[in-house]
């Protein structure tokens, strides 16, 4: 696995600590200063019994998910672990329960923790598939494509499936994956080839409540493609999305016109298929040329919940990897190094922050008008920050931002993460 889990989260708190602390005014989740005892308690949510027997592994963010620390769930789900004095302002603790891995961020100052975990089953009654979405656009010779699934888990008693199988269309070349569950952050889950052609597995459990996964692929394109797709789970609906530029043709396997509900606002063909059989193939052919338009723009009576331009972000489906986005799809990139300007804006406010927040004496200094707008400004450039780190990891989800690009981007702000530790020590 190149990326680890919960990156997203643990590059944004790193962040805000290290700026925070360079201002010499700590906020949650600032670097802990000594070994510090962490309290949990682990609960069986689909017996509502304690996990009781269950082995708690603490994990360090790194290149690697490093194991620091490990403790057994006692009879009562309590358990107990040292969270040692790394630096770190964020910890993650996993349990493995009956093969599925139950993740949970331990941010600086917490103290007692809490972690439901499920039993499992390979195919758990109330998992359903709301809908799948296949999606291209053209790159010369290359069908850029992605794959995305929402999935809804109401079973009864609650119990999560650790897998999750599907298939891609012929000739495709699997490029990566996306996990999201629930009010968790996007994770980076690299779909398996099982030895069945084109089936693949996702190997992150599906919890009760909401799973989105989100994969992308490149077929070879030579203008005009017939392509089979085929539906590992029955859904509620299937969709093939091209930009307005290329011709689609499904009517021999009943597609028909139908907008999409994840992206509502651009001038996509959209066609779909109610409740395709699992099992069955379903064939069209994809001609000619074209890229999908940038989004609508986001406006004041959209960002409030209006529906002019941008489509609302909450109760869509499909709708992306991270906190629902607004655009999970490879769309233009026009807004990319307007983006990453910004990006580098708030980066460099950040710096400025560290180098004079260490420059000045640590000397008690009684609040005053001036200091409170200073503290105002910080907190503003720590939302706006905050708000950019995000969007970063969102446009990396979407593929809105090239891979070179997103790691120059990760770089920069690793490198000014690095300057804030070495300042605090």
């Amino acid at each position: 696995m190149k990326h680890l889990a919960l990156i997203s989260i643990f590059f944004l708190i790193l962040s805000l600590a290290a700026v925070s602390q360079a201002r010499n005014q700590p906020l949650p989740g600032a670097p802990r200063s000594g070994p510090v005892r962490l309290t949990g308690i682990a609960t069986n949510g689909t017996t509502n019994k304690p996990a009781a027997g269950d082995d708690v592994v603490l994990l360090k963010p790194g290149q690697s998910m490093e194991e620091v620390g490990r403790a057994k769930v006692d009879s009562k789900g309590q358990f107990t672990l040292t969270i040692p004095e790394d630096g770190m302002p964020i910890h993650a603790i996993r349990i493995n329960h009956q093969k599925a891995d139950f993740v949970r961020p331990v941010r600086a100052g917490e103290t007692n923790v809490t972690i439901t975990v499920y039993d499992t089953a390979p195919a758990v009654d109330g998992v359903r598939v709301t809908d799948q979405s296949e999606v291209f656009q053209s790159e010369g010779t290359t069908l850029m494509g992605v794959e995305l699934f929402t999935i809804e888990n109401n079973s009864t008693p609650p119990k999560a499936q650790p897998t999750f199988q599907f298939y891609l269309p012929d000739g495709a070349v699997l490029k990566d994956g996306q996990a999201f569950s629930n009010d968790l952050m996007p994770v980076k889950r690299t779909p398996i080839p099982l030895d069945e052609k084109n089936k693949y597995e996702i190997r992150y459990p599906l919890r009760p409540g909401m799973t989105r996964f989100e994969v992308t692929y490149t077929i070879p394109y030579t203008g005009s493609i017939k392509l089979n797709s085929k539906i590992a789970t029955s859904a509620e609906k299937f969709y093939v999305v091209v930009p307005k530029s290329m011709t689609f043709n499904g009517s021999g396997s009943g597609f028909h016109p139908e907008d999409w509900p994840i992206e509502p606002g651009l001038p996509l063909d959209t066609n779909a298929i109610e409740k395709p059989e699992a099992g069955k193939q379903l064939a069209y052919e994809i001609s000619g040329a074209g890229k999908f338009p940038d989004s609508p723009p986001q406006t004041a009576s959209n960002s409030s919940g209006g529906r002019g331009g941008a489509p609302q972000e909450d109760n869509r489906p499909g709708g992306g990897m991270g906190i629902p986005n607004s655009n999970p799809i490879p769309l233009g990139d026009s807004s990319k190094w307007y983006f990453l300007g910004l990006l580098t804006l708030f980066l460099a406010g950040g710096g400025a922050m560290v180098f004079f927040g260490n420059r000045q004496a640590v000397v008690p200094v009684a609040p005053t008008p001036v200091g409170r707008s200073t503290q105002d400004r910080s907190a503003a450039l720590l939302e706006a920050l905050k708000e950019e780190i995000f969007q970063l990891e969102s446009e990396r989800v979407k593929n809105k931002i090239s891979q070179q690009d997103y790691d120059k981007a990760k770089a920069a702000l690793d490198n000014t993460l690095q300057r804030a530790m070495r300042r605090q020590a």
